[in-house]
């Protein structure tokens, strides 16, 4: 079974399984958006008259409670988080955190409210490991004029600017505790980005998989933007995220995305010894191990809001049998 935290309640539009019957079963549990403290509250922060982020530590004791009460051995938890700013400062982000040194140490909420990344804390339960997180890095969509059609999200200089959609999913890994086997991360940043990483136990890379997808219009701009590959073709907002999350979540049957009908105009296969794996971006030569590349194009696909194409990277560590 799969038991899924999630750090927005929005996910009730996603077309999860939500039940334990069945050959895929999946239990949810939702985190509601956590506003940002009043200046008020800061103050009494500073001042320490407030002990911790109280919403923060309500909300890592509901998810810790649910998990440990569902939990059997052999299941799969997976963390997801939709973070609206900059990751240090996001509370949804801060819950997650928490939360995930709670179940990898074993410790109960109350013994690590104050917990930061890589920090231990007393050994007083049983240990829970997590098998993915999901990190969904959203941002206010923008109107032709330019103007915010979400006012309650910040502006864009408050989220963390991704150059690379790796190198941003090692830096989240590596806030997280050991024993993470599957990353998938994808932003709204200038279009839809998204890579899908697997780890072995001792934490080296598998494969991983980095998607960019061109469509002539995403929502009301007219621009062209990137997407991700592995999505629905519908290129709507929830088709997209559940494209790039199947692998970890369990939806709807008929919710899940039909790219595999679509076959690739054309696939090259390299190796890193290959000169022609010089045309490969420099992200996915690393990190050194990843000898088994394949580049896959995808043209006119029949998205809702007109036909686009598509590329896909994806390097192993071994070639896939």
């Amino acid at each position: 079974m799969r038991t899924f935290a999630s750090g927005d309640d929005s996910v009730k539009d996603y077309n999860l399984v939500d039940t334990d019957d069945g050959d895929r079963p999946q239990l949810v549990h939702c985190i509601h958006y956590i506003e940002q403290p009043s200046s008020l509250d800061r103050f009494a922060a500073l001042l320490g008259l407030a002990k911790g982020d109280k919403p923060v530590i309500e909300e890592v004791k509901k998810a810790y409670e649910f998990i440990t009460r569902k939990y059997a051995a052999g299941d799969q938890v997976i963390l997801c988080v939709r973070s609206f700013e900059k990751w240090e400062t996001d509370r949804g982000a801060k819950v997650a955190e928490v939360l995930a040194r709670h179940l990898h140490d074993g410790t109960y909420p109350a013994n690590l409210v104050n917990a930061q990344p890589g920090n231990g804390g007393n050994r007083t339960g049983s240990r829970i490991p997590i098998y993915a997180v999901v990190v969904d890095r959203t941002c206010a969509f923008l109107s032709s004029s330019g103007a915010e059609t979400h006012s309650n999200l910040p502006s864009v200089s408050d989220w963390d600017e991704i150059q690379s959609i790796s190198a941003w999913s090692d830096w989240l890994k590596s806030r997280l505790p050991l024993g993470i086997q599957h990353m998938v991360c994808f932003s709204y940043d200038g279009g839809f980005r998204s890579g899908s990483t697997m780890y072995d136990l001792g934490g080296a890379i598998i494969s991983r998989e980095v998607c960019t997808c061109r469509l002539k219009r995403w929502y009301v701009a007219q621009t062209w933007h990137q997407f991700k590959l592995r999505f629905s073709g519908q290129a709507s907002r929830w088709g997209l995220e559940r494209g790039a999350t199947k692998h970890v979540l369990y939806y709807r049957q008929h919710r899940l995305p039909k790219l595999d009908e679509h076959k690739p105009v054309w696939t090259c296969v390299l190796n890193s010894s290959s000169h022609q794996a010089q045309v490969l971006p420099l992200e996915l030569m690393k990190p050194s191990g990843m000898h088994h590349h394949e580049v896959q194009s995808y043209e006119g696909l029949p998205w809702r809001m007109g036909g686009g194409s598509m590329l896909v990277w994806k390097s192993y560590r071994e070639a896939p049998n």
